[in-house]
């Protein structure tokens, strides 16, 4: 969030425009600084696809403070569950998902010949 004070200041903004209030912080530590960078702005709105809320007021903050807490939830959650799945792949000997590691086939288990040449004789050089 640094800069982003100044950066309000100068453009004079009326509003601050995420996609959605989670897109702006899944953290609510986050939320309580930009509240603090925001009053001293003096911005009053957060503009999202999903519906404004009015930080001028007590009950547009506390939205804003729920919301925070429910999208860290619901990230906490879901980087457990992943590291969980990466857990169980690997005890399983399965490789990672993602980008084709060069020397192996898409499988990631069977090693290309050609491929695996070249990386023998890079590592000699």
């Amino acid at each position: 969030m640094s800069g982003c004070s100044d950066t309000l200041r100068q453009d004079n903004a009326d509003a601050v425009i995420a996609y959605n209030t989670d897109r702006l912080t899944r953290r609510p530590i986050e939320l309580e600084q930009f509240t603090g960078i925001r009053e001293v702005a003096g911005v009053r709105q957060l503009v999202a696809v999903t519906g404004d809320i009015d930080h001028g007021n007590e009950d547009g903050r506390l939205s804003a403070r729920v919301l925070a807490a429910v999208a860290a939830k619901k990230s906490r959650r879901k980087s457990e569950r992943l590291k969980r799945k990466a857990r169980e792949d690997a005890e399983a000997g399965k490789p990672n998902a993602g980008i084709r590691p060069f020397g192996y086939d898409k499988s990631q288990l069977t090693i290309v010949g050609p491929e695996a040449a070249v990386i023998r004789q890079r590592a000699e050089r």
